[in-house]
């Protein structure tokens, strides 16, 4: 930038920064630093996304400096930021240029708000959530507890108490719903002892026998080294689908060196119920149900799912992969409809199947893989309520009040649920299971 006009900025009382078009900061002025409360010219060159590698003190800066992801070439979008001293902005983005000249340019000050499509309340809607996860995004869980359903604030509830004590604790998921990230992530945000880091074992306890088991948990026995300051952490795959005498085997090498280890467990079903069932020991089914965290399949919870898809891509283009930069209604009309039977990890790899297939900022349709966007809501056969059902009475009322509200709203799925006081995600699926049943 030019002297007379880099002068002029650093007088402004007003904050202003640019990023290039690879989104690292190339600029920001004294407002701006006072601002963010921080006067480091090391700031420069930072990487304005959500997973850069940085100090600690560093993400939430550049999470908060990071340009809107929906913000268009040629475009401008008025938001409301929060630094990380507390202090709320009013701040102007503007996207200039193309390729490798892009930049885009923050200002702020008084702006004129220009009036509102729905489509663009959404947008903003779902770009505040974005913009509080990324504010907090090394917090309990990431992506996997990102969310605003209740099941996702107790997850990450529960994470947190988890994480703060280095106690044992089961962590209960059904196929594919992103435990072992969850266990990794608190490993890495967990208090540890001694100065060495804390190591993370990872136990395949179905694989297990007592050879083996010993030969995996000889580099843990090596780092504490009888130091009682120093701690391990054993990560145990799928506990309740392994032999109950290697649970006991690793119950034994905890106890000998006491407190430096914590345990942490993967189960497909409840402590309790393995246990009635003889899939867990006794003495396991002591250690592990006294914290039991239950992570809900990804069906349970459709409200996440936009919030979820957006942080993933938002990931994808800070790990420089693809062009997209946010998804069409349509796409996630499609996302919100399909079951997902492999939870967290089938939405991880279809984002990233749809981030490569891209073309263009935005994710369409055609992007996805093809069991997504060829998804029809099936009945195995057609229902037959006796006369005066309440359930199926209660069903056509409710699809009779959606389908008024959309004649309302001239067929517009956000302001019908809005109407409603539903969620978007239950409107669409509500629909397609009325098309699945009218089909048959």
């Amino acid at each position: 930038m030019s002297r007379i006009l880099s002068r002029a900025l650093d007088s402004s009382p007003e904050v202003v920064w640019v990023l290039d078009a690879e989104r690292t900061l190339i600029y920001f002025n004294r407002a701006a630093a006072t601002w963010l409360g921080v006067a480091d010219e090391a700031l420069l060159g930072l990487r304005c996304q959500p997973d850069g590698e940085h100090p600690v003190r560093l993400p939430e800066v550049a999470a908060c400096l990071a340009a809107p992801a929906d913000l268009d070439a040629g475009g401008e979008l008025v938001l409301t930021l929060q630094s990380p001293t507390g202090v709320s902005r009013e701040v102007r983005f503007l996207r200039w240029g193309q390729g490798t000249g892009e930049l885009f340019l923050a200002m702020g000050g008084g702006h004129e708000v220009r009036p509102a499509t729905l489509e663009s309340v959404e947008r903003a809607h779902l770009r505040e959530q974005l913009s509080a996860w990324r504010r907090h995004r090394s917090s309990w869980g990431g992506v996997v507890a990102a969310g605003v359903s209740r099941a996702s604030a107790r997850l990450r509830g529960q994470l947190q108490i988890a994480a703060e004590a280095r106690h044992p604790f089961a962590i209960v998921e059904p196929r594919g719903c992103g435990g072992e990230l969850i266990a990794r992530r608190i490993h890495e945000r967990s208090p540890r002892g001694g100065e060495s880091a804390d190591p993370l074992i990872v136990v395949d306890m179905p694989l297990m026998d007592a050879e083996l088991l010993e030969a995996t948990l000889s580099p843990g026995a090596a780092h504490l080294g009888g130091d009682r300051a120093r701690t391990v952490t054993l990560l145990l795959r799928a506990v309740d689908e392994s032999p109950v005498q290697i649970q006991d085997l690793v119950l034994e090498f905890a106890h000998r060196v006491s407190t430096s280890v914590r345990l942490i467990g993967l189960f497909r079903s409840g402590v309790a119920t393995a246990f009635a069932t003889g899939e867990v020991s006794d003495a396991m089914s002591q250690v592990m149900a006294v914290t039991e965290i239950k992570v809900e399949p990804l069906a349970a919870r459709p409200e996440d799912i936009p919030l979820m898809a957006a942080a993933l891509v938002e990931q994808r283009r800070a790990m420089g992969q693809g062009l997209a930069e946010r998804i069409s209604r349509a796409a996630m009309d499609l996302l919100l409809l399909y079951p997902w039977p492999d939870n967290f990890e089938e939405l991880d790899a279809a984002i990233r199947h749809a981030v490569l297939a891209c073309r263009s900022a935005t994710i369409v349709p055609e992007d996805l893989p093809l069991a997504i966007r060829s998804f029809r809501v099936r009945l195995a056969q057609p229902p037959v309520p006796p006369e005066g059902n309440l359930d199926e009475s209660l069903r056509r009322f409710e699809l009779d009040k959606i389908r008024q509200s959309l004649e309302v709203a001239d067929g517009n799925r956000s302001e019908a649920a809005r109407r409603l006081g539903i969620s978007r995600a239950r409107l669409i699926r509500r629909l397609g299971e009325s098309e699945a049943q009218d089909s048959v």
